[in-house]
């Protein structure tokens, strides 16, 4: 007899517990979803949209401090570079440019050895 009614209690208190425990999991679970759901808002905000006030310092400081230094640094390089070219050992005067250049390094070359231009040579030859 006691056995029967200790049962019905337990199995009572069991499906009691059981009931609260799956509540609380359900109420648990649909904050943690409309946590993720507040967090996917805020994260697919555009930067504009998300603190309008620090997105306009930060493009205000890029395009009048970040832009101009970036643009001296570049053309400080770029004419160091051309100085460089410039005045090199070089200075593109052994460089071959053109065909009038090529029979103008010629005829010094076959006057040096010859004495004489090329013409005059193979008249002479």
């Amino acid at each position: 007899m006691f056995n029967g009614l200790l049962e019905r209690i337990a199995e009572a208190i069991r499906i009691f517990l059981c009931d609260v425990v799956f509540g609380m999991l359900i109420d648990l679970f649909d904050a943690a979803n409309a946590q993720i759901t507040a967090v996917g808002n805020t994260v697919g905000q555009s930067p504009q949209q998300y603190n309008n006030a620090i997105f306009t310092l930060m493009e205000n400081i890029s395009n009048n401090v970040i832009l101009p230094i970036a643009a001296l640094i570049i053309t400080g390089i770029l004419c160091y570079e051309l100085i460089t070219m410039v005045t090199e050992k070089n200075n593109m005067a052994d460089m071959i440019l053109c065909k009038r250049c090529y029979s103008h390094h010629i005829k010094i070359a076959v006057k040096s050895v010859y004495g004489k231009t090329k013409r005059q040579a193979l008249k002479g030859a």
